[in-house]
């Protein structure tokens, strides 16, 4: 039935929820997905795992495409397919990097009863005797509550998904909001943590 019809046709009812129609699209054009895939490399993933992106693309395609807007469906899905292969490229890149790029250096200075010192110092300066490590698991978490107090609620949101390790993507998605809205809070959280005093 599909074969007769025009592809914009067939996307349309694909768009208002059929799904034999998203599935006739999704088959018609997974060559030419795992065509594209041939031209471009994901740092530490399998090719299948590109080709999942490829779909993704597909999805978004169907999903946004407009006659009024784009010429065919075709130059427009070739586009989105593209487009979300090198957002996943770029965001596998950066997370490479990612441990150079979000780290706190140990150099750091914070303030202290003792005056100011680097964070490795504060680190460094644990005792294994156990009224000591009582005093300082409760300056941690007074440490733990001011930091908290200082944070908006979505910057928390942002902190607690980031130290259970979810990727910038993850947590925007997640939180409905862009990399570029992530990556700011967490600028912002690690200047407010460098202000707080320890001790």
């Amino acid at each position: 039935m599909f074969e007769q019809m025009k592809e914009e046709q067939v996307v349309l009812l694909a768009q208002q929820g059929d799904g034999k129609a998203e599935e006739y699209i999704v088959k018609k054009y997974m060559n030419f997905v795992r065509a594209r895939c041939h031209s471009f490399y994901l740092v530490g993933a399998e090719s299948e795992d590109l080709l999942q992106e490829g779909m993704l693309g597909m999805f978004k395609a169907t999903r946004d495409y407009s006659p009024e807007k784009n010429s065919s469906f075709q130059a427009f899905a070739s586009m989105c397919v593209r487009r979300q292969m090198l957002s996943a490229i770029e965001s596998a890149n950066r997370k490479k990097h990612h441990p150079l790029n979000s780290s706190i250096s140990l150099s750091t200075p914070v303030r202290t009863e003792e005056g100011e010192r680097t964070l490795g110092d504060v680190l460094c300066a644990r005792d294994d005797d156990p009224e000591t490590m009582l005093i300082d698991d409760e300056s941690e978490k007074a440490y733990m509550e001011r930091i908290s107090s200082q944070l908006s609620s979505f910057e928390k949101k942002v902190l607690g998904a980031y130290l259970l390790g979810r990727t910038y993507q993850e947590i925007a998605v997640d939180l409905g909001k862009t990399e570029k809205s992530i990556d700011s809070a967490l600028q912002r959280i690690r200047k407010k943590v460098s202000r707080i005093h320890i001790g």
